[in-house]
């Protein structure tokens, strides 16, 4: 079973976004996929909920609950696990027990100065929990402008990171999502980096 966990430092980065439409868009692609809310505030879980997903997703907030994730999640089951976590500040157990328990991770980043100024802490955090630089990807969000995010975009291909080719840009339709119920479609945008992520870790079904 792949485990994609969605990291990143501090709140407000758009983990529980990334992560709701990330599961959807792996559904969409034929993977049989589970969601699973690390954060204790359980952002992804009442939207879940609130909108009755088609796919399951439970409450985790546990690092001992993480560890043992096959006992919550059956691999037989479910090809895709999508971890949200809760920011790396403020739970850092919870959030490091998520990245020991994946098999990939996607660090959602916002293309302005404040996002990229707080992302250096979760590169240490991904060293500690053993999680390989090959199966990590950076996905820039909320992207308005084409300057910042290139610019941003170089300094992370000549640090070694790896950001995806798909970005996810502001609009209105994922700034209110957790209102309504997820839509995919050929076209999104978080279709277009879940095919990237597939491809780059070779995935299957």
């Amino acid at each position: 079973m792949h485990v994609l966990t969605v990291a990143n430092f501090k709140g407000g980065s758009g983990k529980s976004t990334t992560a709701g439409h990330l599961a959807h868009a792996f559904e969409h692609l034929g993977f049989r996929v589970a969601a699973v809310d690390s954060d204790p505030q359980g952002t992804l879980h009442r939207w879940a909920e609130r909108t009755e997903w088609s796919l399951p997703a439970v409450a985790l907030p546990s690092g001992n609950q993480l560890a043992d994730l096959t006992g919550y999640i059956d691999p037989r089951r479910f090809d895709v696990a999508v971890v949200d976590t809760p920011p790396l500040e403020l739970q850092r157990r919870i959030t490091l027990a998520a990245l020991q328990a994946a098999t990939d991770v996607v660090v959602p980043l916002g293309s302005t100065f404040s996002d990229w100024d707080s992302l250096p802490p979760i590169w240490p955090a991904l060293d500690e929990a053993g999680v390989p630089n090959e199966r990590t990807s950076v996905l820039f969000t909320s992207v308005r402008g084409r300057v910042a995010h290139q610019t941003y975009r170089g300094e992370l291909l000549e640090d070694g990171r790896h950001p995806l080719k798909a970005f996810v840009p502001t609009l209105e339709r994922y700034a209110q999502c957790m209102a309504f119920p997820v839509e995919m479609h050929a076209a999104d945008y978080y279709r277009m980096a879940a095919e990237e992520i597939v491809e780059r870790g070779g995935w299957t079904k």
